[in-house]
């Protein structure tokens, strides 16, 4: 979680020929059992059974800018296949604590009211479970990207945003750059899939900002200065509306208490 001061993001891969995603109306909590594995068809993946919370607890307190924070939680209500259950008994999410710290995959941004409408600025897309768990909860949350991205999206339609934003994964690699915890040589290939294959399929477009973003999530970092996003255009947004506080009404948490 972590992205460099710089004028203007540097270019990214054109982006072309894959097939859109079609997200709309994707809903914020499923089970996948109930639902058939036919569910996750407009997705173009296998899909897990999830629940999207708007205000999860992270264990690093984020600066207040970074208002917008977004989880897919694995409440142990919804289905699951027996080795994914075993593994959710002993693998937890590093940076969510919230729901039992079962959290498949989470969001970072920040909402921004501009001159014709709120857009939401997303810095950070990342699963601790499909990265670091066992290998049975890995394979389960294949797609966890496009899960997320989707609810994302949603949310911000319900809150009437005009635009979301993605950074690319070359300013997402010269923002890591700046910190010491990164000694990177290159712009990871996972990086890549998160956040320009994400982009591409779900029909975003580069576009220049008129004021950078500062895309560092992380307290006590450099900032990053990012002017070239990813840029998807929803409905019309009234510049009145609330999209700016950057969640839907709270939902209850799901899970073990938090730790």
């Amino acid at each position: 979680m972590d992205p460099s001061p710089a004028a203007a993001a540097p270019a990214a891969p054109a982006l072309q020929g894959a097939a859109i995603l079609r997200w709309q109306g994707w809903p914020l909590v499923l089970d996948r059992d109930q639902a058939g594995a036919r569910s996750f068809a407009p997705l173009q993946c296998r899909g897990f059974s999830y629940a999207f919370s708007a205000s999860p607890q992270f264990r690093i307190p984020f600066p207040r800018r970074v208002n917008l924070r977004f989880a897919l939680h694995l409440p142990p209500t919804l289905t699951y296949p027996p080795a994914v259950a075993r593994a959710l008994r002993r693998d937890r999410c590093r940076h969510v604590v919230s729901g039992g710290r079962r959290c498949a995959a989470f969001a970072l941004g920040a909402a921004r009211r501009e001159a014709d409408g709120v857009t939401w600025y997303v810095f950070a897309l990342q699963s601790d479970l499909a990265l670091h768990g066992r290998p049975a909860l890995r394979d389960h949350l294949r797609g966890w990207r496009k899960v997320l991205m989707a609810c994302v999206l949603n949310a911000a339609c319900e809150q009437g945003v005009r635009d979301v934003c993605l950074p690319t994964a070359q300013a997402v690699y010269e923002m890591a750059r700046l910190s010491r915890a990164y000694p990177l040589t290159a712009v990871p290939d996972l990086w890549r899939q998160i956040y320009d294959r994400t982009a591409r399929e779900f029909g975003m477009q580069l576009a220049a900002v008129e004021s950078a973003v500062n895309i560092q999530s992380m307290p006590h970092r450099r900032a990053s200065a990012c002017a070239t996003f990813y840029r998807l255009r929803l409905s019309p947004a009234d510049p009145m509306t609330d999209g700016l506080a950057g969640r839907p009404a709270p939902e209850p948490e799901f899970g073990a208490t938090q730790e």
